[in-house]
Parts: structure tokens; C-alpha cells; sequence
């Protein structure tokens, strides 16, 4: 019970430290020095009496006491870092550590020493030879401090070898597989994506090379549209604008071609016949619109429905009615069979 309260003594100390240091507080402090007051005197009363030696007589010996302290001796050590190595053939196996200098580090098998040295600046060293016919058993010894160590035969050791050699090559060539194997599967990934982005590149490259034809193409289409537009635009205002002779020559011109085909020399000719002025004809070949090929291919076939003509012959009449060498040609090539 006493631990209790000397825990809320302990508990009303560190109260009267807080509230006067840390957070100051007169009220609290107070309460905190009077329990702790109270915790001081209950802890006085009660606390237990200390213990006290109890003497009993016996027979013969006297007073004795009834508790005893036994101690226990423990073993003392010596050696330090002890361990054993092999030479690179197996045949000799040497012991080695620390002990202290000038004491006798004896080696012992099947209760025979098997040699013996004495540690020299706080180590020692003993080589003995390794059992070839069976394990042994070594007892290694200072004073009391003992280490025990089985040894293989050298044939054991050199089979162990052997084997970890084995499973060391197994695992190298498993390790050399397992990263050939996965520098492949990389390489080939590789490859793979930068076939991928080659792929995706060129689909790329091709979509924005039609892209930008399809435009260019819309471009130049809508430019042409709009020149003709303006060309339509211009000749109409030319047209709006031209005098009345020169209006009369472009009807004239229009009622010519209804009936019958014209070259533009021809059609030209027949509005000077006709005595319109040579502005007013020219004005008025220079804004009708027809296909004078077309009108090359009507004339062919008008001269065809009443008389026969070799292609050489038709072409050079053709031409001589005013038409070009391409639009006589455009009609020989399109005639019907």
C-alpha cells in the first residue's frame, strides 16, 4: 500500500514543480503542497520496519544466522575469438585466437594430446595434420576454458568442396542464364517499342502529311473557288459596266453559239461581219463563256454528218475554221467510234 502513496507523494511533488515553475498557479499549488503533506506522513506510517537478523540457539554451535548468502563460482574464460582454417589442400587445419600470453593452449583428441603451444603476445596458433580415416573430435584447452571442434577427413572436405564448387558453378550459370534470358527479354522489348514508336511515329507522320494535303487541297480548292468567284464577279461588273454595243456583240455572240459552233476567230469574225466595232467583238469573246474544245467537238461532228474526213483532214479543217491545235485535236480524240 505504501507504493501507492509514495507514488502520489511523487506525483504531488512533481504538481507543487509545475504549478509554481511551469504553469503558475497559486490555488493549485497550495493544494498540491498539502497533499503532498498528506502522502509524506501516511508514507511514514506506513512504511515496513526493516528487516531484522533473527539469532536462534542450537545445540553445539551457538548463535548462527538464519539467512546466508551462498555464492556461486563461475567458470572463468580465456580464450578469445577462436576459429580454425584450412590449408588449400586440406591436409593441415590450424587453430587460432586469443589467450592470454604464457599460457600453455593444448590440443587434445580421444583423451590424447595432440600437441600443445604457448600463447604469445595474447595469441596463439597450433597447426595439426587433418584425420584422413574419420572425423574427429578436438578438444582445444586453457586451464579450465575449453572449445570443441569436429573435423572432417580431408576427403570429406575436399567432397564438400567439390559439391560447393558445383552448386557455386550451378548458380553462376543459373544467374548467367537468368540475366541472358532477361537482358533478352529487354533487348526484345526494346525492340518491340521502338518498332512500336516507329510504328506510331510513321502513322503519325502520315496522318499529318494528309492532314496537311486535305488542307492544302481545301485551301487551294476554296482559293480557286473564290478566284473564280472573283473572276464571275469582276467579268459581271465588267459586263454591268460595258457599253450598249458592246453588251449587244456579247448577246449577239450567245445567240451565234445556240445554233450553231463557233472557234473564237470564227465568232469573232462573224460579229465584225455582223459590223459590231472590233472592241465591242472582243469584248464580247472575251466574256462568253463556253468550252471551245466542246464547241471544236460539236463542229467535227456537224462536218461528219454530211461529208466523210480522214482525222488529218477533219483536224486541218478544224483549224482552218479559227480553232486551235489542241481544241482540233480535243475533237479527234473524242469523237465516237
Amino acid at each position: 500500500m505504501s507504493v501507492f502513496f509514495s507514488f502520489v507523494l511523487l506525483v504531488a511533488i512533481l504538481a507543487i514543480w509545475y504549478f509554481a515553475r511551469k504553469r503558475p498557479n497559486k490555488l493549485y499549488r497550495n493544494l498540491a503542497i498539502g497533499l503532498a503533506a498528506l502522502m509524506f506522513i501516511i508514507v511514514g506510517i506506513t512504511a515496513p520496519e526493516p528487516e531484522k537478523v533473527v539469532k536462534t540457539a542450537q545445540p553445539k554451535t551457538g548463535l548462527v544466522e538464519t539467512k546466508q548468502s551462498i555464492e556461486k563460482e563461475e567458470k572463468k574464460i580465456i580464450f578469445s575469438s577462436v576459429k580454425h582454417n584450412f590449408s588449400d589442400d586440406f591436409k593441415n587445419v590450424t587453430f587460432s585466437g586469443g589467450a592470454p600470453s604464457d599460457l600453455e593452449v593444448i590440443i587434445e583428441a580421444d583423451g590424447e594430446t595432440v600437441q600443445s603451444t604457448k600463447s604469445a603476445q595474447n595469441h596463439f596458433e597450433i597447426t595439426i595434420s587433418t584425420p584422413t580415416d574419420k572425423e574427429m573430435k578436438y578438444i582445444l584447452k586453457c586451464e579450465d576454458d575449453t572449445r570443441t571442434f569436429t573435423i572432417k577427413t580431408v576427403s570429406q572436405l575436399e567432397n564438400d568442396k567439390k559439391l560447393a564448387d558445383e552448386a557455386q558453378a550451378q548458380k553462376e550459370a543459373a544467374e548467367k542464364a537468368a540475366k541472358e534470358k532477361a537482358d533478352a527479354e529487354e533487348k526484345a522489348a526494346a525492340e518491340k517499342k521502338a518498332a512500336e514508336d516507329a510504328e506510331a511515329k510513321a502513322k503519325a507522320d502520315a496522318e499529318a502529311k494528309a492532314d496537311a494535303e486535305k488542307k492544302a487541297a481545301e485551301e487551294k480548292a476554296a482559293a480557286e473557288a473564290q478566284a473564280r468567284v472573283d473572276a464571275e464577279n469582276a467579268a459581271q461588273a465588267e459586263i454591268d459596266n460595258a457599253t450598249r454595243e458592246q453588251q449587244n456583240a456579247l448577246d449577239h455572240a450567245y445567240s451565234y453559239l445556240d445554233f450553231s459552233s463557233f472557234s473564237k476567230s470564227g465568232l469573232y469574225d462573224q460579229l465584225i461581219y455582223e459590223q459590231y466595232p472590233a472592241d465591242a467583238a472582243q469584248f464580247a469573246i472575251d466574256h462568253i463563256e463556253t468550252d471551245w474544245n466542246q464547241q471544236a467537238l460539236t463542229k467535227a461532228k456537224s462536218y461528219l454528218e454530211y461529208s466523210s474526213f480522214s482525222n488529218a483532214g477533219l483536224k486541218d479543217q478544224l483549224i482552218y475554221e479559227g480553232f486551235s491545235d489542241a481544241e482540233a485535236q480535243f475533237a479527234i480524240d473524242n469523237l465516237p467510234n
